[in-house]
């Protein structure tokens, strides 16, 4: 990417003031309703470098203020800009540090931009305000806020439609006081292993996935919503502690039925102790590996073996139905059987 301003020098700032489309007619572009710029290495930028350099035709006295403020494969260190009222695009830019981006009202757009640092990307909490993430990348932990997202508001002066695709969350995603209507939809985004968010939008995210037929991310979403239900829930209150006891139950097991190797594995291990208590803990070794299978089947209905020890043999094929049923359910939202 050329630089057509030394980002490192102490004048860059009077530079970029005074250079002309006539000068640089492909980098910079000073109109009334906008500012564009293009393939400029940014140093670190603030609120009022935003207000004295983009915002503004006239810096002095904040006449003629402009609605778009538009980046074209630029990159930047810092960029911490708070509660500006104009719309802003970024297309193919790329963020080295850390961002702090806060809308105040007219929308943000990012498309093919790359995230390399934390970002925090906050909308307008009193307003309407949508946001676009088209083919975009975070490295690192990201968090939005404040969103109301509505599912197409592009008819509406100074407002994006809302969009969601080809964009990737590699680290963690936190959600805060967002709405999502089930109209909106999301294509080709690769969620976060983490995501931080109320019960509440992973319920809407549920509702969304659902629409758009994508079961398996409604599942995901479902699992967080359970686990926020059950985090709410308190031993010390009598009427939550029956849901807490099977939501809890249902984590560990199984992930709320994400895993299915979790019912797996507890199916092995119950069984392991369960006949060690009968059998004795070396009676695998001592007999092999077929009476401890036969033992673990949970479809096997022969009890004549263990009949002094019925009550034991009975618990095991209770847990083995309820742990058999986690696996399957889990299984079943994996495939389409």
């Amino acid at each position: 990417m050329p630089d057509i301003f030394d980002k490192t020098s102490s004048g860059f700032w009077y530079e970029f003031e005074q250079a002309t489309e006539q000068e640089y007619p492909t980098q910079i572009k000073k109109a009334s309703n906008l500012v564009r710029v293009s393939a400029i290495n940014f140093p670190s930028i603030n609120t009022q470098t935003i207000e004295e350099y983009f915002l503004y035709q006239d810096s002095v006295t904040h006449q003629g203020k402009r609605d778009r403020i538009v980046f074209h494969c630029c990159e930047f260190e810092d960029f911490e800009v708070l509660k500006i009222n104009a719309a802003f695009e970024f297309e193919g830019c790329t963020f080295a540090k850390q961002l702090n981006i806060e809308s105040n009202g007219k929308g943000l757009k990012f498309k093919h931009t790359k995230f390399l640092s934390e970002a925090n990307i906050s909308g307008n909490s009193s307003s309407i305000c949508q946001l676009q993430l088209n083919d975009c990348y975070f490295k690192e932990s990201v968090c939005i806020k404040n969103f109301d997202f509505l599912r197409d508001k592009s008819n509406v002066r100074d407002f994006f439609s809302t969009r969601f695709h080809a964009t990737k969350f590699a680290k963690s995603l936190v959600l805060e006081n967002v709405t999502f209507q089930k109209e909106l939809t999301f294509n080709s985004v690769v969620w976060p292993k983490k995501i931080i968010a109320d019960r509440d939008i992973f319920r809407q995210l549920k509702v969304c996935m659902e629409e758009q037929k994508n079961i398996l991310q409604a599942n995901v979403f479902h699992s967080l919503e359970m686990d926020e239900y059950r985090k709410e829930l308190s031993w010390t209150n009598v009427d939550d502690w029956q849901d807490l006891f099977v939501f809890t139950v249902n984590k560990v097991i199984s992930n709320n039925t994400l895993s299915w190797w979790r019912p797996l594995f507890w199916i092995f291990v119950a069984s392991y102790i369960f006949y060690g208590s009968i059998c004795g803990f070396n009676a695998i070794k001592a007999c092999g590996w077929n009476g401890f299978f036969h033992f673990m089947n949970p479809l096997n209905r022969s009890s004549e073996l263990y009949h002094s020890v019925y009550t034991t043999w009975f618990i095991h094929k209770v847990i083995m139905v309820f742990l058999v049923y986690h696996l399957v359910v889990a299984l079943k939202r994996k495939t389409k059987f």
